[in-house]
C-alpha cells in the first residue's frame, strides 16, 4: 500500500507545475486510488455448505460468538444468506428490514427473496463475511447460484459433515459429480459432531482415505484440510471465553490459508498497477515533450518508414512462416479434435447418468444440467490449457528462429533489439484499456486471485475474461513470453475466453411437468435427445470460436510486435487528437522538470 501512496504522491507533487494540466495524469492517479480502496476494503468470503443436519448452522455461531442461528433455521431452498458485520444489527430481505430475533431468522426459511443480509456487530465479521447456503443433501436445491457461481466466488468453502455418518452417498455425488476442479482447492473439511464418536481421529483418517480416492487428489492436500471438530462445544466455549484449541486450529489455519493468498494478490496487484501507472505517465510525458519541441509534425513520415520495414520483414520470413503455418494449423486441429473428444465423453456420462437416475429426482432437480455444465468446464478448461501452453511455445520457438535470420537483423528490428522498449509498448497498449474501466470488472469478479488478472498489463487485453476458467490467470503469467508471443497470446485468449464464457452460460434445464403424462422411458429418451442436441450447437459454437485463432490473425500481431515503434506513433498520434495537447512554447527550465519528473518516475 506504501508503494501506491509514494506513487500517488509522487504524481501530485507536480501538480502545480505550468505543463502538469497538460498531461492530465487524473486517471492514473484514479486508477491507482481505485485498487487502493479494492485492496482495503476487501473482505474474504467463506461460505458454508453441508447436508441440513450436518450442524452448518452451529459452527457459524461458533464463529460469530453467539447463538444466534436457531436449530431449525435453515435458508430457503434457493436462496442464500449473507452474514456481514454492521454495528445496527438488523435483517434485511430485499431491502426490506426486520429486527434480529430468532423468530425472525426462521421465518427466512419461507420467504422468496433476491437477496437475504444478516448483519451483526460480532467481531469476527471484520474479519470475515459468512455465507450460509441451502443443503445439500436435496439436488432440487441445486442452482447455478450455489454450485458453480457461488463456490468461484468466495475464498474458502467449509464443507461440513456429521462425523457419524460422513461421505454419504448424497455429499460424494454433490463434491465428485458437481464441483469443478478448479474451485476444490479452496475447500476446507469440517467433521463436525466430534464429540459424539469414540475415536475422532479415525474417523478423521477413514475420512481422508475416502476422500483422496474418490476426487483422485494427493492425500496430504485433503489431510491438511480436513479438520475434527465440535461446533456445539465450540460455540460453548467461545459464549463463556473458555480456551478451545480445536476452534484456534481452525480458524488460524483459515486466516493463514487467505492471508497468503491476500498478500500474493496484493504483491502482484500493486507491483502491475505501478508499472501501468508509470507507463501511462511516461509516455504521455515524452509524448508532451516532443509536441513542445515540434517533432509531431513528423509523425505521418515515421510512420511511413516503418511501415515499409514491415512489409520488407515480412518477405524475409516468409519461408519460415510457411513451416510454423504447418505446425500453428496441426495445434488448432488438434485443440478442435480434442474438443470434439469432450463433448463426446460428457455426452456418454450424461448418456448414463439420465439411465440411472430416479425419475423422481430426474424430473425435478437441474442436476444433468450442473452435472453437464461441470464436465464440460473441466474437459474444455484442460483442453484449453493444453493449447494454450503448445501454441506459447510454438510462438517462442519461431521467435528464436527469426532472430537467428541475418537479414531479419540487418532490418534493425526493434523488439529483437530491444525488449525493454516492447515490453513497455504492450504495458502502454494495455494501460488504457485498465484505466478505462478494467478495476470497475474487479468486484464482479469476485475472488482476490481472479482480479489480479483484471489488473494486469496484458490480462487488461479483455477485462471480462478474468472470470474465465484457465484464460485469466494463463494471461497474467504470459509475460514470461518472448515481447512477440504476448499480442499473440492475447489474440488467443479473446478467442479462447468466448470458447469457455460460451460453456459457462450453456444451460438445459429440467424434463418439468410438461412431460408428467409421458410414459417414463419415452420421457428418458426425449430428454437425453434434448441434451445431445444442446451439446452438439455448444460444440458447433465452440469450434467456431476456435476457428477465428488463424494464422492471418498471428501474422499481422506478431510483426506489429517487431515493430514497437509503430504502436508508439500510433498511440502518440492518439494521444495528441484527443487530448488536444496545445502547449505554448515552453522554456529550457520547463523541459528539465518534465525530465526530472521523468527520472523520478523511472527510479
Amino acid at each position: 500500500m506504501k508503494n501506491i501512496h509514494k506513487e500517488i504522491k509522487l504524481i501530485e507533487s507536480y501538480r502545480d507545475y505550468p505543463w502538469y494540466n497538460e498531461l492530465q495524469l487524473q486517471e492514473e492517479i484514479n486508477y491507482l486510488q481505485e485498487i487502493e480502496d479494492n485492496i482495503v476494503n476487501y473482505s474474504p468470503k467463506i461460505a458454508v455448505i453441508g447436508e441440513f443436519s450436518s450442524g452448518k448452522s452451529t459452527l457459524i455461531s461458533a464463529f460469530i460468538g453467539r447463538d444466534i442461528l436457531p436449530a431449525k433455521y435453515r435458508p430457503t431452498t434457493q436462496f442464500i444468506t449473507n452474514i456481514r458485520y454492521c454495528e445496527r444489527e438488523r435483517i434485511t430481505i430485499d431491502g426490506e428490514e426486520l429486527e434480529v430475533t430468532k423468530e425472525n431468522l426462521e421465518k427466512i426459511d419461507t420467504v422468496q427473496a433476491n437477496e437475504i443480509n444478516l448483519y451483526l456487530s460480532a467481531p469476527i465479521l471484520k474479519q470475515w463475511t459468512f455465507i450460509d447456503t441451502p443443503g445439500t443433501n436435496d439436488p432440487s436445491t441445486f442452482t447455478d447460484d450455489i454450485v458453480f457461481d457461488l463456490v468461484g466466488d468466495v475464498d474458502v468453502v467449509l464443507f461440513v459433515f456429521n462425523s457419524m455418518s460422513a461421505l454419504r452417498e448424497t455429499e460424494k455425488q454433490f463434491l465428485s459429480k458437481l464441483i469443478r476442479k478448479k474451485d476444490i482447492g479452496k475447500f476446507f473439511f469440517i467433521l463436525n459432531w466430534a464429540d459424539s464418536v469414540d475415536e475422532p481421529l479415525v474417523v478423521k483418517n477413514d475420512f481422508v482415505n475416502r476422500l483422496t480416492s474418490l476426487l483422485g487428489l494427493e492425500r496430504n492436500l485433503i489431510l491438511n484440510h480436513t479438520f475434527v471438530f465440535s461446533a456445539k462445544d465450540s460455540l460453548a466455549n467461545r459464549i463463556t471465553h473458555k480456551a478451545d484449541s480445536r476452534f484456534d486450529r481452525l480458524n488460524d489455519t483459515l486466516n493463514s490459508f487467505v492471508l497468503q493468498k491476500k498478500s500474493e494478490f496484493i504483491d502482484e496487484v500493486i507491483s502491475r498497477a505501478i508499472e501501468n501507472a508509470k507507463s501511462s505517465t511516461l509516455f504521455k510525458i515524452e509524448t508532451l515533450e516532443e509536441k513542445i519541441n515540434g517533432q509531431s509534425n513528423n509523425y505521418e513520415e515515421e510512420q511511413a518508414k516503418i511501415k515499409e520495414q514491415m512489409k520488407s520483414f515480412e518477405l524475409v520470413i516468409s519461408k519460415e512462416m510457411l513451416n510454423f503455418e504447418r505446425q500453428f494449423n496441426e495445434l488448432i486441429h488438434q485443440y478442435k479434435t480434442a474438443i470434439g473428444d469432450s463433448i463426446k465423453f460428457v455426452k456418454n456420462e450424461i448418456r448414463n447418468d439420465i439411465s440411472d437416475m430416479d425419475y423422481k429426482e430426474l424430473t425435478s432437480s437441474r442436476y444433468i444440467e450442473l452435472r453437464t455444465k461441470k464436465l464440460l468446464e473441466d474437459r474444455v478448461e484442460d483442453d484449453t490449457k493444453i493449447f494454450a501452453e503448445q501454441m506459447a511455445k510454438l510462438v517462442e520457438d519461431f521467435n528464436e528462429k527469426i532472430k537467428m535470420n541475418e537479414k531479419v537483423n540487418s532490418l534493425h528490428i526493434g523488439s529483437l533489439q530491444n525488449k525493454k522498449k516492447a515490453k513497455t509498448v504492450v504495458n502502454i497498449a494495455a494501460v488504457g484499456a485498465v484505466v478505462a474501466g478494467g478495476t470497475a470488472v474487479a468486484p464482479a469478479a469476485g475472488t482476490m486471485l481472479a482480479t489480479t488478472s483484471v489488473l494486469g498489463g496484458i490480462g487488461s487485453v479483455s477485462p471480462f475474461l478474468v472470470a474465465i476458467p484457465v484464460v485469466g490467470p494463463f494471461l497474467a503469467g504470459a509475460t514470461g513470453l518472448a515481447a512477440a508471443a504476448v499480442p499473440v497470446m492475447g489474440v488467443f485468449a479473446l478467442a479462447a475466453g468466448k470458447v469457455l464464457f460460451d460453456v459457462g452460460k450453456w444451460g438445459i434445464g429440467v424434463i418439468g411437468t410438461g412431460l408428467e403424462n409421458v410414459e417414463e422411458k419415452a420421457a428418458r429418451t426425449m430428454y437425453l435427445k434434448k441434451v445431445d442436441k444442446s451439446l452438439s450447437e455448444i460444440e458447433i459454437q465452440l469450434l467456431a470460436e476456435i476457428d477465428k485463432i488463424n494464422i492471418n490473425t498471428f501474422r499481422e500481431k506478431y510483426i506489429e510486435s517487431l515493430f514497437p515503434e509503430k504502436v508508439l506513433l500510433e498511440n502518440k498520434m492518439k494521444l495528441l487528437k484527443e487530448k488536444q495537447l496545445n502547449t505554448q512554447a515552453a522554456t529550457q527550465e520547463q523541459i528539465s522538470e518534465l525530465e526530472q519528473f521523468k527520472m523520478k518516475l523511472e527510479y
